[in-house]
């Protein structure tokens, strides 16, 4: 096979959800002890989802059910 440049490359799982004012704090907590790492909170009159990553995971096909 072919190297396109990304063999060795560093591979990401991204994931969005609403954090509800009222329970941020446990919410953004559980998500830190599964390994997530917030990246950017946008404030607004609708939730909006902020971004988080994770540390970079395996790339096996078991790790990838999350």
């Amino acid at each position: 096979m072919p190297d396109n440049g990304t063999a060795g490359a560093t591979r990401w799982e991204y994931f969005t959800a609403p954090v509800l004012g009222h329970v941020a704090q446990q919410i953004l907590n559980n998500f830190g002890a599964d390994g997530w790492e917030l990246v950017q909170l946008v404030p607004g009159p609708e939730p909006r989802p902020p971004t988080a990553c994770p540390p970079p995971r395996a790339t096996s096909a078991s790790s990838r059910g999350r």
